[in-house]
């Protein structure tokens, strides 16, 4: 969503919700009363919005199977353990460094220099993404290491 945000951050946020507040925004600040509640677009939609063309916005290219992975690591895990039940849970390994994989891809992807949120990037912040991204990568190899 960091890289998606436009200098409005409405870009991330429904439809209706980012209608709302650019009207807020051109209201006359002294009648225009408070400002109305936020409501982000969902995983899909800012994924969907990611992928296509924007101006200043280089969109996220991903293949089939690394969509289908990142949907998959959205639901299935993230929306799991978010929404947690009471159940039986358990997760195979098989699997997970691919899906999370595709993840890390489209995160070094929207993260690449040039792109609207690396302008608020320092040095030392675009070190620390890097390093966390090969941290991640490693674990990931090493999860398949007999």
């Amino acid at each position: 969503m960091c890289a998606f945000a436009d200098s409005t951050q409405t870009s991330i946020l429904t439809d209706q919700s980012a209608k709302e507040i650019l009207a807020w925004y051109d209201s006359d600040e002294a009648t225009r009363g408070k400002r109305p509640k936020e409501r982000l677009a969902d995983f899909g939609e800012l994924l969907k919005r990611c992928t296509r063309e924007r101006p200043n916005f280089k969109p996220l290219v991903l293949t089939p199977n690394q969509r289908r992975d990142i949907k998959r690591l959205h639901c299935h895990f993230r929306n799991n353990f978010a929404h947690f039940t009471p159940k039986g849970w358990s997760i195979e390994k098989v699997g997970l460094p691919r899906i999370a994989e595709a993840a890390l891809d489209a995160v070094e992807d929207l993260m690449k220099p040039g792109q609207w949120l690396t302008i608020h990037m320092d040095e030392d912040q675009r070190g620390r993404l890097d390093k966390a991204l090969k941290t991640a990568r490693l674990a990931l190899r090493n999860m398949n290491a007999p």
